[in-house]
């Protein structure tokens, strides 16, 4: 890790939040960015992770906090709204807060400061055709490569082989790639 923390050093509570903006407010989303860890009670450590997107970078701070007691400092503070009030300025679609404890991998999205709303999840049929769209090719194309193999086993030893190798491609590879492709229409209402 850039910090130079260990695994073992990272239980407690982590903070993610995450925001696309254009190309040219990178630089002031990374100052305000490090402006508010800068804020954060409890500190262990932070990193922060640029992907880029055509015409724009999505950011992702990851903060690791001594526990829930710093959390819930964080999250009554009212310099959290200040620091926010920037970043959310220069974000395309707003800024993403989660939270996590402990040794999750997991994150739970959090209210915006000053709300009760928490990040809209896109409609169940856009989910259902991303999903689709993940799915049945590469379905299609295992059965065609393996069906050889298959064809000799059992047949839920068969579906099984399958199953594994789908669900491994599509958690690793191909969801990864269509969320990143598919996001501005996912977001879209």
């Amino acid at each position: 890790m850039v910090d130079g923390t260990t695994p073992a050093d990272t239980a407690g509570h982590r903070v993610l939040i995450a925001l696309q903006v254009e190309e040219a407010d990178v630089a002031a989303a990374q100052a305000g960015l490090a402006r508010l860890v800068r804020h954060l009670p409890g500190l262990l450590g932070a990193d922060v992770i640029r992907q880029g997107v055509p015409g724009a970078a999505d950011l992702v701070l990851i903060a690791r906090l001594t526990g829930r007691d710093a959390f819930d400092t964080w999250c009554a503070s009212p310099d959290r709204a200040a620091l926010l009030a920037p970043l959310d300025a220069l974000a395309r679609a707003g800024v993403t807060q989660q939270d996590g404890a402990g040794e999750c991998v997991w994150f739970e999205p959090l209210a915006r400061p000053g709300t009760e709303s928490r990040p809209a999840t896109p409609p169940l049929w856009k989910r259902w055709a991303a999903s689709m769209l993940a799915v049945y090719p590469a379905l299609l194309a295992l059965i065609l490569i393996l069906s050889p193999l298959i064809e000799r086993l059992p047949r839920p030893v068969g579906l099984f082989v399958v199953a594994f190798v789908l669900t491994g491609l599509t958690t690793a590879f191909i969801l990864p790639f269509l969320t990143r492709r598919l996001a501005p229409w996912m977001a879209a209402r």
